[in-house]
Formats: structure tokens, C-alpha cells, sequence
């Protein structure tokens, strides 16, 4: 069974463009907003799921989840932003928060 990630920026989890210029489509058999639920998902066993390598990388690794599809895949990425009100020095949480999500979302050596 296939699973879909859905995001508002994201058409379709059916047709996926591949680097030969086609496109790959399957039927998911369920649909989720959450990376997380999904991921659950996945390592639990439901088959196939459509996920950001930074939610599946550390699980690559360990060998719990194979990524499919390699040499079709395109490579998709997407800004993140963190917004925060500033009219004076950056507070210290905030500084903490922004490193913290530096550290996490940075790609793997």
C-alpha cells in the first residue's frame, strides 16, 4: 500500500516527476498531513511512504527504512523560515530556537 504526505504546495501525491521526464503514479491507500504519522507509518510497515529526507535520514542509516526509486528521483527542496518579531536585541530563547533548528535541519555529512 502507498502512502501520501500531503502539503498545501504539493498538487498531487499520485504523479511523481522523474529524470527521465515521466512521471511515476500510484493510488495511495491513505493520506496524512503529518511527516510524523507517516513516518510511524513506515516503520511499522506500511509499505511505501512519500517523506523529506530530514524526517528519514537518521532511519536510512540505521537501516530501518530503504529509500526506492533513487536514480528516477528529482531533487525537491524547500526554504524554511523562521519568522520572529525583532525591534530590539535578539532575545536569547530566540537565538537558542534559531540555532537549535540550524542543528537540526542541517543535511548529513
Amino acid at each position: 500500500m502507498a502512502t501520501g504526505y500531503r502539503m498545501h504546495c504539493v498538487t498531487s501525491v499520485t504523479d511523481f516527476a522523474c529524470t527521465n521526464g515521466g512521471n511515476r503514479r500510484f493510488q495511495p491507500g491513505m493520506a496524512a498531513s503529518s511527516g510524523e504519522t507517516l513516518l510511524q507509518l513506515a516503520l511499522g510497515g506500511a509499505d511505501l511512504v512519500c517523506l523529506s529526507d530530514f524526517l528519514t535520514w537518521q532511519h536510512r542509516q540505521r537501516g530501518e527504512l530503504v529509500q526506492v526509486l533513487v536514480a528516477e528521483t528529482l531533487p525537491v527542496s524547500q526554504p524554511i523560515h523562521a519568522v520572529y518579531y525583532r525591534n530590539t536585541q535578539l532575545s536569547s530563547r530566540i537565538v537558542c530556537f534559531l540555532d537549535y533548528l540550524a542543528e537540526q535541519m542541517a543535511w548529513p555529512d
